[in-house]
């Protein structure tokens, strides 16, 4: 009852798997978030982002910011590549 009475309008949200156009903007934003502005982000190169598009996204933007930001972390240069990735199991 008290679900019915505070439930004004019901949100569906695409999952990150639905958005894959996205995934170079939010990609690119989770690294500049990464960084927290204590200098530029890497470049996401087009190797990372293939293999961000063929994972399955199970936990959908939490993972991925989860998953650039250990990249992040890993990269010493100014372009993320596939060997600073953590393990993604498809």
């Amino acid at each position: 009852d008290l679900y019915d009475q505070i439930r004004v309008c019901l949100l569906e949200t695409p999952t990150l798997r639905d958005t894959l156009e996205d995934l170079p903007l939010l990609a690119q934003y989770y690294a500049t978030k990464q960084l927290d502005g204590s200098g530029p982000p890497p470049k996401i190169s087009e190797l990372v982002l293939e293999k961000l598009r063929e994972y399955a996204w199970t936990r959908n933007f939490a993972e991925l910011a989860r998953v650039i930001g250990e990249a992040v972390i890993r990269c010493d240069g100014d372009e993320l590549l596939p060997e600073h990735l953590p393990d993604l199991a498809t």
